[in-house]
């Protein structure tokens, strides 16, 4: 676990495509402050790259327990407890979305980022889409070019 919190390193990949979602957790390390919130924020200087609009789909999963990420896989993967958002992606645009949650101290919070559709029948696997950067809390946006790549194309 990380100083501020995060499972996994501070700087991680993110990476959603019609056939890869990512999952995330945090633990509530601050005793008394049980309100949480994810953000997910992209610049519109990095959405000028995306072709099409299209949405990412946010949701919680059941786990409250650090996932080994050298044995998790889609067959092994934690259930999804809810749709808690939609992210839509508008070329040219900012994208700021945030959810608040409750988070007592010292739980573990674990949520999947996924191509809306994903998972659900008859979602068509052949649909081309596919966005990535590299998240690091310091950053109010990933940097462009250098840690984000962003595309998607009909």
């Amino acid at each position: 676990m990380t100083a501020t919190g995060s499972v996994s390193p501070e700087e991680r990949l993110v990476m959603v495509t019609n056939a890869i979602s990512t999952i995330v957790q945090f633990r509530a390390i601050d005793y008394g402050m049980e309100r949480c919130e994810l953000n997910f924020r992209i610049s519109p200087a990095t959405t000028t790259m995306f072709f099409k609009s299209t949405k990412v789909a946010v949701y919680r999963l059941a786990s409250d327990h650090p996932l080994d990420t050298k044995k998790l896989s889609y067959s092994n993967r934690p259930s999804r407890i809810s749709t808690i958002g939609t992210v839509s992606m508008t070329s040219s645009s900012a994208i700021e979305w945030n959810h608040e949650f409750r988070c007592t101290w010292d739980t573990i919070s674990t949520f999947e980022f996924a191509y809306l559709g994903q998972g659900v029948e008859g979602f068509d696997l052949d649909e081309d889409f596919a966005i990535q950067w590299w998240q690091n809390k310091k950053e109010l946006y990933p940097e462009q070019g250098k840690s984000l790549s962003f595309y998607s194309s009909e």
